[in-house]
């Protein structure tokens, strides 16, 4: 699938759902985000770290919950709403200059040079998921 065709499928989404057993980082939680669609995902591995409030969760082995988290985004315009502003805000946290900056401190830090404020800031800070 090319990357207009992924792009419209988000576009004309109501919703995204992710009942994955196995994740590492879930490209389609950070493309739902950055679409701007409301998620629910399982409870496995770091999806909930990586949701961050930002979506509704759900334990993957249990379809009954998972089926009332697709009902709750499919009826519930408050909860889409909110959902999406968290999850902009979710992938707003990540921008390559704060990349750049981190691998930069990384850096320092690993051949032993001096650290600046900002590099102790940003290394001192917890992971964003």
């Amino acid at each position: 699938m090319n990357h207009e065709a992924l792009q419209a499928l988000y576009e004309l989404c109501r919703c995204v759902v992710i009942p994955s057993r196995f994740e590492a980082a879930s490209f389609p939680l950070w493309e739902a985000f950055q679409a701007g669609r409301p998620a629910a995902c399982a409870t496995t591995t770091s999806l909930p770290a990586q949701a961050a409030g930002a979506a509704l969760l759900f334990p993957a082995e249990d379809v009954p919950a998972m089926a009332e988290a697709i009902k709750r985004l499919w009826t519930d315009a408050e909860l889409r709403a909110a959902l999406v502003e968290k999850g902009t805000e979710n992938v707003a946290r990540f921008t390559w200059d704060r990349t750049a900056r981190l691998f930069r401190a990384l850096y320092r830090r690993t051949a032993g040079r001096a650290l600046s404020a900002e590099d102790h800031q940003l290394l001192a800070a917890p992971p964003l998921f």
